[in-house]
């Protein structure tokens, strides 16, 4: 059974914000994974007996979303320490993290060489989740013991011949690793993959050794590179080397190629060569060959992956960077690529190309900047990778368009380093701030006195479109006894398993109402008591009733109410399955990445302008906008794919103005009124303004609008009318504004009705609109005569003006019987017997609206509230009953209530709660014109949810052990079951805020169902249609139908006999555009 709790909703109005309703659901291109990656550093201290050291550094995303000044690089581990005898200062360190065992954390593979061998390890990493907080600890310790593959000697400056790299090479879901080793042994460039077969145990499988290591420049190092891509989309990655050629076909004496490998078999077992291309040859040679240069010093070469926003197969961006000795002059030395790479792997293509020169030395001119390293992601949040080169002096961001061409989008030069051809893993991408854009890092040292070293950790992000770096964090330590030449690297990984990603939305489409301002008619009072009428006011008889309340402005330039929308989200109260800590996780990821109400969006606001001029008689009038939104909840799903949150958003679209009556069809459903029109014994008996249960809490709100020039008295000679100008009830001003300083509130009692939402969600959660008060207004209050002889029927009426703590504005009254102990008619009819009654406000329309006396709305009642309107089976819905007492004196003891499903005066049965209860009662008597409420819960049985026009009663006194003024009060009803088709407003106080939902424009039937299903929608035009059955967890159950369809009503049928009973989401996919509803199957 599904036990979910619904809050109240209250709404923030009147602050800044800005409207969202321009742009559609931006969750729809979200890259839907966050992910925020901590950092790995690992360094060699080569001095005495060699030492590998490593630690893990995480971000403090959250503190840095608040105050992007600070610091927040924190120590996740301490430095662990493993000697390694003879690994020397040629160790040439590199790092590379991959989840290899399917646990959603990332496992470190750490590679060195050690004299003439390579060694190699995962990191020996456990990490603790701590419960309930957005931190885990994670532990290093030494490795067990490390792998050795001889390679063959290298000489003091070689820049080390060895990479790694992670993919998916055998499409098993998870990930392995590839060594790319120069092999001075077998003179060629050697590929060995390591898989562990979903466990933390490498092996050695497919291996290829078919190009020559090429010996060229700079100290006779030989420049490599590789990378891992799923080149044509088939879920699997391929293995990408760039590297030099001694050049037989062109100009120049060497040439730079790339080449494509494909791993297969289970397990990663055999590895072949597949497309092979020769970049242009000529580039090294024309550096070369310039002026004033005497041989040729180094050419190095990187190259990446890039994914673009249809997430199809990746492409490939080369790097070439070369540099020709100290007289380098203004001839292009850097040259980029942008590659693809047929379906079958075969065909390797150049889609474009620029070059450009760019002085290549290093900040101290010892020497080039090296290495020349590629790594890729996407720095602007726009769903299309970047790809980034770094050389120990610079950075270069290169960018691609939709049409394949390749940009310099920005360069950055990085200041003084000291580094060369130490590291082949200087640098990484990812996302450390969990704000959808990946973060670029580097790992640098600068040398101090006595080869001292200070290593350097520098974080950079890309502003706006990609066109500019800057650095935004940085963390440095020192190594008090370090040498000159230094092994380190770095790397970016989850390893604290802090990850997760959106599930596909569901579509909830339905009207919210926002009124703007609630105009209260004057209190006047009929009554039939003992058979005897009892109109004061004139006002149900046919008479003039010139009892009016007027609202106007006294300008046409300015208006009482100036609204602003936003999209906002929300993040469900609790998780779903055991995921106690995500709530904090998800809350804070999606705000570092969206902000609050979209607002790192930037989107225009629009604001909604409201003329009102109404007149208020008997019945109350509600001045609001018509708001359709579109809801989207969304499952957040952890790395093994188990949903652990939801979250929503809501997004505003266009809207209109409208005015009702309170009392009319559509102020149906939970709107609360204060009073029952007709009946002054209804209204609150209170002694301040303040007493309203929806008068703003805080005192500083400045909420009160007018609190009256003193009681008006109802009489036979009374005041005809009364006009409170602007500047009686606003202040001399010229204009005024309300700050009300509270906080908007959320719940699925508020937008959930009739959306059947996943999760709960906390009140406080979604602010989708503020007002603000800027007017020249002015109230009239006409106030007639009432009847009868003077005194006798006199009553007293303040009219009290505020802004609720919703903001909505009311215009109210505190009300009171004159009574003076001279028999008047209070005294005589409402003093000898109490009166508990429900709150009826249809009842008097049969006097003065001509609604029919058998119409059911007479006996439609406002006391019930439940925390639901459309109820799942088996959902705990709460009930809350209002019962008051129209009377000049108390009960004499607390009041019964019982309910009943259907109307117990023609079989209806009664509602037990959750405990088997069927009779409740109010906490002690109630005391004159007071109120008191009744809660109980109860479970929506499958009988109740498939009851058309379910309604459940109340009935107050069911034993008839009061006696009371009168009996026709004690039963009402209330609907169970609106969904979006009711068209429903809720109230202005405690519980709940005014809106109406309309019904989706899909429907299924039967609902429940057992076998066949028929889906009705509508369309306007032709369109491209999908009908699709899910079940919960998101997995497509059935694909009924993709066509293109014409305009008009369309059903279409399918049979879902076989389909397991439960709860099931039914799919119309028009064009882009994604409607769903809940279907049960019996």
């Amino acid at each position: 059974m599904k036990n979910r709790i619904y809050l109240s909703l209250f709404f923030i109005l009147l602050f800044s914000l800005k409207l969202t309703a321009q742009f559609d659901n931006p969750f729809e291109f979200d890259p839907k994974r966050y992910n925020s990656q901590d950092l790995l550093i690992l360094w060699a201290d080569p001095e005495e007996t060699s030492q590998l050291r490593q630690k893990v550094l995480g971000f403090d995303w959250t503190s840095y979303a608040s105050n992007q000044h600070q610091f927040s690089f924190f120590e996740q581990t301490p430095v662990v320490q493993d000697a390694q005898a003879g690994m020397g200062f040629q160790a040439r360190l590199t790092a590379v993290s991959a989840d290899i065992n399917g646990d959603a954390f990332d496992d470190i593979l750490m590679v060195f060489r050690q004299g003439s061998n390579l060694k190699y390890a995962l990191a020996n990493k456990t990490v603790e989740i701590e419960e309930g907080t957005i931190y885990r600890d994670i532990s290093l310790e030494n490795p067990d013991g490390y792998e050795t593959i001889p390679i063959g000697g290298a000489s003091q400056n070689e820049r080390g011949l060895i990479q790694a790299i992670a993919g998916d090479f055998d499409g098993d879901g998870t990930s392995e690793f590839a060594l790319i080793i120069g092999n001075t042994t077998l003179n060629k460039i050697q590929i060995i993959i390591l898989d562990s077969d979903g466990t933390l145990q490498l092996n050695q499988r497919a291996e290829i050794a078919d190009e020559d290591l090429v010996a060229f420049n700079f100290n006779s190092s030989e420049g490599f590179s590789a990378a891992a891509a799923d080149l044509n989309g088939n879920g699997k990655d391929e293995i990408v080397l760039m590297g030099v050629e001694n050049n037989t076909t062109g100009t120049g004496q060497y040439a730079t190629f790339i080449k494509v490998y494909e791993v297969s078999g289970e397990g990663s077992t055999s590895i072949h060569a597949r497309g092979r291309l020769t970049l242009e040859d000529t580039a090294i040679d024309q550096v070369i060959s310039q002026p004033n240069t005497n041989n040729l010093a180094y050419t190095q070469n990187a190259v990446t992956p890039i994914t673009q926003a249809n997430n199809g197969p990746s492409t490939l961006v080369a790097g070439l960077a070369i540099y020709a000795g100290v007289n380098d002059n203004d001839f292009d030395n850097f040259y980029f690529y942008h590659l693809s790479v047929s379906n079958d792997l075969n065909t390797i293509t150049i889609a474009d190309e620029i070059s450009f020169f760019h002085n290549f030395l290093t900040s101290d001119g010892q020497g080039p900047g090296l290495p020349f390293l590629g790594k890729s992601g996407d720095l602007n949040a726009d769903n299309r990778e970047e790809a980034v080169f770094f050389t120990s002096s610079d950075l270069f961001v290169i960018g691609v368009d939709e049409d394949n061409s390749i940009e310099l989008k920005s360069s950055m030069g990085l200041g003084n380093t000291n580094e060369l051809q130490e590291s082949n893993s200087a640098f990484a991408v990812g996302d450390i701030t969990k704000d959808g854009r990946d973060n670029i890092l580097t790992i640098h040292k600068t040398l101090s006195g006595g080869n001292n070293n200070t290593i350097s950790v520098r974080a950079f992000r890309a502003a706006g479109d990609g066109h500019s770096l800057s650095q935004f964090n940085s963390y440095s330590f020192e190594e008090q006894s370090g040498q000159s030449y230094r092994a380190f690297a770095i790397d970016l990984g989850n390893y604290d398993g802090d990850d997760f990603f959106l599930g596909e939305g569901t579509l909830y489409e339905c009207d919210y109402y926002m009124p703007v301002m609630i105009i209260g008619a004057p209190p006047v009072h009929w009554d039939m008591i003992n058979g005897v009428e009892y109109d004061i006011n004139n006002c149900f008889g046919g008479g003039p009733c010139n009892f009016g309340a007027t609202f106007s402005q006294t300008t046409t330039d300015e208006f009482i109410t100036s609204v602003e929308l936003n999209s906002d989200w929300a993040v469900s109260a609790g998780a779903s399955a055991g995921g106690g800590m995500y709530g904090v996780t998800v809350s804070a990821s999606v705000e570092a990445r969206y902000g609050e109400q979209f607002s790192n969006l930037n989107e225009d606001a629009v604001v909604l302008s409201q003329t009102i001029t109404s007149e208020a008689v008997i019945d109350d009038k509600v001045h609001f906008f018509r708001i359709p939104l579109d809801v989207w909840e969304y499952p957040v799903r952890n790395a093994a794919g188990e949903i652990v949150d939801y979250v929503l958003g809501v997004f505003p679209k266009q809207q209109n103005n409208m005015v009702l009556n309170i009392s009319t069809t559509k102020a149906l459903g939970n709107y609360r009124p204060h009073h029952e029109p007709g009946n002054i014994l209804s209204y609150p008996d209170i002694e301040t303004i303040e007493d309203y249960p929806d008068f703003p809490d805080d005192p500083d709100a400045n909420a009160l609008i007018f609190n009256g020039l003193a009681n008006i008295t109802y009489s036979v000679s009374g005041s005809n009318s009364i006009s409170l100008s602007y500047s009686e009830t606003f202040g001399n001003t010229n204009t005024s504004s309300w700050q009300a300083g509270v906080s908007t509130s959320f719940s699925v009692s508020g937008w959930g009705l009739g959306f059947n939402l996943a999760a709960e969600y906390n009140e406080g959660a979604v602010n989708i609109s503020s007002k603000n008060v800027n007017s020249s207004t002015a109230f009239d209050f006409s106030i007639g005569n009432i009847i009868g002889p003077d005194g006798e029927y006199n009553y007293a009426a303040q009219p009290l003006i505020y802004w609720s703590k919703d903001g909505t504005g009311i215009v109210t009254y505190k009300v009171t019987p004159l009574t003076g102990g001279l028999g008047t008619f209070w005294e005589d009819q409402y003093s000898t017997l109490p009166d508990p009654a429900l709150n009826l406000p249809w009842r008097n329309d049969v006097i003065h609206s001509n609604l029919d006396p058998n119409d059911s709305k007479v006996d439609r009642t406002k006391s019930i509230f439940f925390s639901q309107t459309a109820p799942l089976p088996d959902d705990t819905v709460t009930l809350s009953l209002t019962v008051m007492n129209y009377s000049l004196v108390a009960t004499n003891q607390p009041v019964e209530v019982e309910f009943f499903i259907g109307n117990p005066d023609e079989g209806g049965v009664l509602l037990a709660d959750v405990n088997g209860e069927t009779l409740f009662t109010t906490e002690g008597n109630i005391p004159a014109r007071g109120r008191k409420v009744v809660e109980m819960e109860f479970i929506n049985t499958l009988a109740m949810y498939q009851t058309d026009d379910l309604r459940i009663y109340a009935r107050l006194d069911p034993d008839n052990k009061i006696d009371e003024i009168h009996e026709n009060n004690n039963q009402g009803w209330s609907p169970l079951g609106l969904g979006c088709g009711g068209a429903i407003i809720t109230s202005v106080d405690e519980y709940q805020h005014q809106y109406f939902l309309e019904e989706m424009n899909i429907k299924a039937y039967p609902n429940p169902a057992t076998d066949e299903l028929t889906l009705v929608f509508f369309l306007e035009r032709f369109e491209n249609v999908s009908v699709r059955i899910y079940d919960l967890s998101g997995k497509m159950v059935q694909d009924v139908v993709q066509s293109r369809m014409p305009p008009g009503e369309l059903r279409v049928s399918t049979n879902i006999g076989a389909l397991p009973p439960g709860m099931y989401i039914a799919e119309v996919l028009i064009g882009n555009h994604r409607k769903t509803t809940k279907v049960l199957k019996k």
